[in-house]
């Protein structure tokens, strides 16, 4: 009977904040959000985990006291990707949400026919029950189409995205469900074999879905691959780093590693940036990247130096 008290005193220091909507915005740009939250009428500060985002004017709902809208300016430098984020209320603070940074204008999906868009947009929409989402965009002959959804990373709900691409005559050319790269969250790219008009379809994987299911749809011509060698490095330490799996072929990109334990490093190839990164590790200890034939012990190449195989050595 004593623990209710010291419940009850916990539970009012925590505020309900369900989410920033929308879920993201493009950087550079100042974006309307709509806030939801019992004691949003006592707001005081935007708690930030990353540089970049700045919010201002926030006026509460005059018809429901649990919302509010206020402008968030996203800087042109904001990281790319994904801005932990918790609010503070003359209650308390809030439990983690996110808001996402994207590279690229965002526009709202419309129901009905498939939506026409633009190459290298952003698309928010919501997947309901059996429902199923279109867009179509105009591609020549050996461009790149890349396609990728933040759905489940959102942290709103359990939303298993599926993907598929369908091509000028009819046929599927590709579609994905689970991505290792971005766990649940689908992501498709290949060269456009013709001229033509390409339909991009999205939906819950078993046709679920509720006004929950959120997702940010990126539709554009950026580099898309599926890994990249070495997969980290050293703080510090400049690396040529070669991204596997893009469709139009591998290539190299380097970069300088901060001492962040998972570097993010984001495809980019004549300034075109995919809006999200392969994660590489970072860590003090010496590397090194072992070449193919090295099968027998003879061709072996040298390990580098490690504090264990020192202290195994002076015994």
């Amino acid at each position: 009977m004593r623990l209710l008290p010291l419940i009850t005193a916990h539970l009012a220091l925590i505020t309900s904040l369900s989410a920033l909507s929308p879920s993201g915005g493009q950087r550079g740009t100042a974006v309307t959000v709509t806030l939801t939250e019992d004691h949003i009428s006592s707001f005081q500060e935007l708690i930030t985990y990353r540089p970049g985002l700045n919010l201002t004017d926030l006026k509460p709902d005059e018809k429901n006291n649990k919302l509010a809208r206020a402008t968030l300016h996203i800087a042109p430098d904001a990281p790319l990707g994904e801005h932990p984020v918790r609010i503070r209320t003359a209650h308390g603070v809030s439990y983690l949400r996110t808001f996402w940074v994207g590279p690229f204008p965002v526009v709202k999906e419309t129901e009905g026919t498939p939506q026409r868009v633009n190459l290298n947009t952003t698309v928010e929409g919501v997947i309901t029950l059996e429902d199923v989402d279109e867009f179509i965009v105009a591609l020549t002959k050996g461009q790149r189409l890349s396609v990728e959804a933040e759905a489940m990373r959102l942290g709103r709900i359990l939303f298993d995205a599926h993907l598929s691409i369908i091509g000028p005559n009819g046929s599927e050319l590709a579609s994905r469900d689970d991505a290792p790269l971005f766990k649940t969250d689908p992501y498709l790219s290949l060269i456009a074999p013709e001229d033509g008009d390409y339909r991009i379809m999205i939906r819950e994987a078993a046709y679920e879905g509720t006004e929950q299911s959120a997702y940010r749809l990126h539709i554009g011509t950026y580099p898309r691959p599926h890994i990249v060698f070495p997969l980290g490095g050293k703080p510090g330490e400049t690396i040529d780093f070669t991204f596997i799996g893009d469709p139009a072929g591998s290539f190299t990109q380097t970069a300088t590693l901060t001492s962040d334990p998972t570097f993010p490093l984001f495809p980019e190839i004549n300034g075109e940036t995919a809006p999200a990164p392969i994660p590489v590790l970072v860590s003090a200890l010496e590397h090194s990247a072992q070449p193919g034939g090295n099968l027998d012990h003879q061709n072996r190449p040298p390990l580098p130096a490690h504090p264990l195989r020192r202290r195994w050595h002076t015994r």
